[in-house]
């Protein structure tokens, strides 16, 4: 049985990105493979042509096995996964361009840059994120979910945007906070 992840806009985007640099990385490890292997027939022709017994590809074989242990593919799609994430707040974030009624202060600009940069590092650090099963990329949704909630706050501008960093701070401290607004909210 297949196991899927619930499709969203925000993770369709997502496994573009790395669809895309996973394609190229892909592409990248075939050309210095094939460069590599290359180069050592060369060499090994000259030991073909003097020794009746030489076993091609027997040193084929321990060739690429060498090349494997040196040149591992999947610590790179960890960086990849990253590196999807990085290009997807890139794309959906920070490159948005939109007019606002009010123009943002700089305060809730740090504050979206600071909770999203968390995120970020947090994706990049936290073994919940860490592999390449299912259970790890399932995970990844909610990331997308949580930087996306954070943006879209700051593009409503809500009065307490500004001082969420402090706010999450005093509710990490105190079990109660009560908070009163201009607005009554």
């Amino acid at each position: 049985m297949t196991k899927q992840i619930r499709s969203s806009e925000d993770w369709k985007h997502y496994t573009k990105y790395y669809q895309q640099l996973l394609k190229n990385k892909i592409e990248d490890f075939v050309k210095l493979y094939n460069e590599y292997i290359l180069q050592k027939a060369k060499l090994m022709m000259d030991d073909c042509i003097k020794d009746v017994n030489f076993q091609s590809q027997r040193q084929l074989k321990k060739l690429t096995d060498t090349y494997m242990k040196k040149k591992q593919f999947l610590p790179e799609l960890e960086i990849l996964k990253s590196e999807a994430l990085d290009e997807y707040v890139k794309q959906h974030v920070l490159s948005e361009r939109l007019k606002f009624e009010k123009k943002p202060s700089k305060e809730a600009l740090g504050t979206m840059h600071d909770l999203i940069g968390k995120a970020r590092k947090e994706f990049k650090t936290n073994p919940t994120y860490i592999g390449c099963q299912v259970e790890q990329f399932k995970e990844i949704p909610k990331v997308l979910q949580r930087i996306m909630l954070y943006y879209r706050c700051f593009l409503l501008q809500l009065p307490l945007y500004e001082s969420a960093k402090t706010l999450l701070e005093k509710i990490k401290e105190n079990t109660v906070i009560t908070i009163a607004t201009s607005t009554g909210s």
